[in-house]
């Protein structure tokens, strides 16, 4: 087999691959039948009437041959297209070209097909070999695109469902995004907030009040003191104040309220009855109401309460400090003894003596226990504190309630402090029954508070004052620190949402 024959048939294994047709199974070709030679008639007709102008353009120009040759190679080109449609109207198009380009091309015969019809000895696969199978498009590039794009959707997917940009970008199709941004950069706020709030302590102002007035009240078992606008501390009871300020809400809060004569009441506040306040993250108002002991004994201090001008009633003032040797004032006056000397605490005194101011003398005072309704007796007790200030509270000059020991009476007034200022009023007094038990019955022309001696016993702990106010200057402090450490972390929170962006 020669070069040509052995190229022609790999050509047609491989076009035989192509079209879905094995090359080992590959059709036989078909036969064409030799048509009889036409008529010598007939073909001396075609001579006389065509060969002259085909002659004549061999013996004029080789350019009018190669027109011929491209007309009819573009007619063959149109025929291959038609055919490939598969549409019927174009195949009887296909049919009549086929009939026209062979009656232009009958007179070439002789120059592009020598010999006339011509039997197809090739094992070449033809257009008619296929039957029915047509010929694909070259599809090649049109797939290789196809699927670049294909992976190129793949990819943006993914990247899309890892970054979580998909809601990004349909709100630029909707136009939306800024809105959509600055939604998200709130919810975040709030909810690093809400967080930040719940990890900070949070605080209110409890405010007080009950019945007795004066009733002494301990909240987790210490007393509260408040500081009055003369700089002196005072004990924070029913009545006496509006309210405590900054008790941590987080924590339950065991109160506890007492007076002589009445029962003892407990209750505890927890952080759900705290109530958000104007002026105040939270507040809570706790109203106190004492029950009486005996009905005897609510008399007794009905009695006391009320007006009575035929008789008066004195009692005995028993008075204590932490440390002791504090001086004391009652009345607004020094407390002496009848010789004049200062007493200090520990004391006790029934009467206590001032000088008159006109001649100069002492003179002795029974203390009442009918004193004026809501003023009562006023107790002041100071004591000078050198070195009784920690290093970490501020100098001479802030009133802290300490002394530092750089400190003097002259530059810190706290070196006399801290002031304690209380009043004895009428609420206070306790009455001790003076058979030991309450009368069975008042006799005629007595008053149930004849059958009383009347006592006030009180101990001032200068060092829990001290203490508390060490401890509420901390507080503070530690509340603003806590606070602007919880803006700085907003802040950079904010910072770090916009870098990310």
């Amino acid at each position: 087999m020669s070069d040509d024959k052995k190229k022609k048939k790999s050509v047609a294994n491989d076009l035989g691959g192509i079209f879905g047709v094995a090359a080992s199974g590959k059709k036989k070709k078909k036969v064409v039948k030799e048509v009889e030679p036409v008529s010598e008639d007939l073909s001396a007709a075609k001579s006389s009437e065509e060969l002259p102008e085909i002659s004549e353009a061999k013996d004029g120009s080789i350019d009018a041959i190669s027109e011929a040759i491209s007309e009819a190679v573009s007619e063959s080109q149109d025929m291959s297209t038609l055919r490939d449609t598969g549409s019927r109207p174009l195949q009887k198009q296909l049919t009549k070209a086929s009939k026209i380009s062979s009656k232009k091309n009958a007179g070439l015969e002789g120059i592009l097909m020598p010999g006339g019809p011509q039997i197809d000895a090739s094992d070449y696969l033809g257009d008619d070999d296929l039957g029915e199978i047509v010929a694909p498009a070259a599809k090649s590039n049109f797939l290789m695109m196809a699927i670049i794009g294909l992976l190129v959707l793949v990819i943006a997917g993914m990247a899309i469902m890892m970054t979580g940009s998909g809601d990004d970008l349909m709100s630029v199709f909707k136009g939306n995004l800024k809105e959509k941004k600055l939604a998200e950069k709130k919810m975040l706020e709030e909810a690093y907030a809400k967080e930040q709030k719940e990890n900070l302590r949070l605080f209110g102002n409890m405010l007080i009040d009950g019945y007795p007035k004066f009733s002494e009240i301990r909240i987790n078992g210490k007393k509260y003191y408040g500081r009055t606008s003369k700089g002196e501390w005072r004990e924070v009871r029913i009545g006496t104040t509006n309210g405590i300020q900054d008790l941590e809400i987080k924590k339950t809060h065991n109160l506890e309220v007492s007076l002589p004569g009445y029962e003892s009441r407990k209750d505890t506040v927890k952080q759900d009855m705290w109530q958000p306040a104007t002026g105040a993250a939270f507040g809570y108002a706790y109203n106190a109401t004492l029950t009486p002991k005996s009905e005897i004994e609510k008399s007794e201090f009905d009695a006391r309460m009320s007006q009575d001008s035929e008789n008066e009633f004195f009692g005995k003032v028993t008075l204590t400090s932490n440390p002791a040797g504090a001086t004391v004032r009652f009345a607004n006056e020094p407390l002496l003894d009848e010789k004049g000397n200062a007493l200090k605490t520990p004391v006790t005194f029934s009467k206590w003596y001032a000088k008159d101011k006109k001649t100069g003398k002492l003179v002795g005072n029974d203390i009442r226990v009918d004193s004026t309704i809501d003023r009562g007796h006023k107790i002041q007790l100071s004591m000078e504190y050198p070195n009784s200030c920690p290093d970490a509270l501020p100098a001479c000059g802030v009133s802290d309630g300490c002394c530092p020991s750089e400190c003097t009476v002259a530059t810190d007034m706290d070196c006399k402090s801290p002031k304690i200022v209380d009043a004895l009023n009428r609420q206070m007094w306790t009455c001790n029954w003076k058979d030991g038990a309450a009368p069975k019955e008042i006799a005629k022309g007595k008053s149930i508070q004849h059958y009383c001696d009347y006592s006030f016993t009180y101990n001032y702990d200068i060092d829990a004052i001290k203490n508390f106010i060490v401890e509420g200057h901390k507080e503070r402090e530690a509340i603003k620190a806590e606070a602007k450490a919880f803006k700085e972390a907003q802040k950079q929170k904010r910072l770090d949402q916009m870098n990310k962006k």
